[in-house]
């Protein structure tokens, strides 16, 4: 009986929930040091390759979801500055009325780029749920498939 070995260092994921997935594309834990994750599996079992292809499959996903971030955000509205308007009044009520019209549409855009942000971090998060229902889809098939082996 051929046996693989495997070390798994899990990152952001927790070393349980990885243990659970690795579990079900036939690997067996050995051991747990320092937030690696040590396992093994037989390579001879009939329903070898296919848990290669699924295992495959959810390392993308995994990797996929790893690399995810959040989008830029805006830079912050700064306030009203009393001591800028104050200079520009003294030399002219026009220049203080075109400041004030600036700061207003600056203030108007800013609340703009807040809103698309908050809708470009709704959907990262949407699409980062979608992922990890992917993957627990893929972990079940591939359990269904390392256990159907048995019977």
């Amino acid at each position: 009986m051929s046996r693989e070995a495997k070390i798994i260092k899990p990152g952001a994921w927790d070393i349980e929930q990885t243990i659970n997935h690795y579990e079900s594309f036939g690997w067996e834990l050995l051991s747990i040091d320092q937030g690696s994750v040590v396992m093994s599996r037989d390579t001879q079992i009939p329903v070898y390759d296919a848990l290669l292809k699924y295992e495959a499959k959810y390392q993308r996903l995994i990797d996929e979801y790893m690399d995810m971030s959040y989008p830029d955000a805006p830079e912050a509205h700064k306030p009203f500055s009393f001591g800028k308007f104050l200079v520009l009044f003294i030399l002219g009520v026009l220049p203080g009325f075109i400041y004030a019209c600036c700061k207003r549409r600056q203030k108007k855009n800013h609340k703009k780029a807040l809103e698309r942000y908050q809708k470009m971090i709704e959907i990262r998060d949407g699409e980062k749920q979608e992922l990890l229902e992917r993957i627990e889809q893929l972990v079940l098939n591939s359990r269904a498939t390392f256990y159907a082996r048995r019977k």
